[in-house]
Formats: C-alpha cells, sequence, structure tokens
C-alpha cells in the first residue's frame, strides 16, 4: 500500500504536529539522551527529584487540611518509594499510625511487604494483624482479601491507607472498603 501525502494530509500533520509541541512543550526541554539506570539499590536508597517533589507536595497539602491524595506518575518511577517515604515520615511523627496499604495481586502484595521491611524497618509489617493495632505498623493487603474481610476492621483502624492502582478503588467491592475506612 502507498501512502501519499494531499494538502489536507499536510494540514492534519502540521496540525498534529504543533498539538504535540503544545501538549509536550519545545523540544530542547527534552533530554537529548535517556538516562539509564540498571538497577537501584534499596539500601542506600535516595529519592529522585521528582519523588522528592511528591512529598513536598504532600506535606503542603496536609498542613491545608486536606487529608486524600492522589500520585500520578508513570509507570517505573517510584510510586511506590513515594508512599513508603511518606508512611515512614509520617510514622515518625505519630508512632501509634497504622497503615494498610491495598495492592491488586499477592505477588505485588509479598513485593510490597519485603521492600516496606527494608525502606522502613524496626515496624512490625505483614499481610494481617497479629498484634493489638496500635503496635502493628503496617499491614499490606490484596483487593480481594480486603472486600471479604474490611468489616472485620474498625473503620478507624488504619490511618494512613494506600490503594495501588487507584483507579481501581472506584470498583464497588474496593469502594466500600475505601468507604468504610475513614
Amino acid at each position: 500500500r502507498v501512502f501519499r501525502w494531499s494538502e489536507r494530509g499536510m494540514r492534519d500533520a502540521d496540525r498534529f504536529i504543533e498539538e504535540m509541541r503544545r501538549f509536550f512543550g519545545p523540544a530542547e526541554d527534552f533530554l537529548n539522551v535517556p538516562r539509564y539506570m540498571a538497577s537501584r539499590s534499596v539500601d542506600t536508597f535516595q529519592l529522585m527529584e521528582h519523588q522528592e517533589e511528591a512529598l513536598n507536595r504532600l506535606a503542603v497539602e496536609r498542613q491545608a487540611g486536606r487529608s486524600s491524595f492522589l500520585i500520578e506518575l508513570p509507570t517505573g518511577t517510584g510510586k511506590t518509594e513515594v508512599f513508603m517515604e511518606d508512611f515512614r515520615r509520617e510514622k515518625a511523627r505519630d508512632h501509634r499510625l497504622n497503615g494498610l496499604i491495598l495492592v491488586p495481586t499477592t505477588k505485588l502484595r509479598d513485593q510490597t511487604v519485603e521492600r516496606l521491611a527494608l525502606r522502613v524497618p524496626g515496624l512490625r509489617h505483614g499481610t494481617d494483624y497479629q498484634a493489638p493495632l496500635p503496635e502493628c505498623g503496617f499491614m499490606v493487603q490484596t483487593y480481594q482479601h480486603m472486600i471479604r474481610h474490611f468489616q472485620d476492621y474498625a473503620s478507624d483502624a488504619f490511618g494512613y491507607v494506600v490503594v495501588d492502582e487507584a483507579h481501581h478503588a472506584m470498583a464497588p467491592g474496593l469502594k466500600s472498603v475505601v468507604e468504610h475506612l475513614d
């Protein structure tokens, strides 16, 4: 199949290019070469600039009296690290704070528990409460587990709740969980 540019096709192409410039900004604002990191050690972890910016914004919004936030970052840019660091900071302010992290799969649940244990050492953690609530720290659980068991928890059992993949929070089952929690 051969494609030929018509006069209309050229106008459409020019319009598309102009829309891309308007949306993304000037080309000189982009890196010429991608920044590549083969891996990052969680033992000697340091937040990246965009993660610090997200944390600073959370602090400003909390000071303004807000308590519910949506952090939107591209895949693989460290949303998990942002909420782990935010939880660590909030836990340092209030040692009685209990966290609940809701994730879509058991594999992600287990990975999150492992990463939190490295990044927020010294806290009780796991996939269920096995201690009195004030001593627990954080619980990581799947959506499906919490949909089945959320009524087993007092509405104020968790002072810090994360819904990973937040767009799922509007699904009827998970929405019931979120609405149950203060």
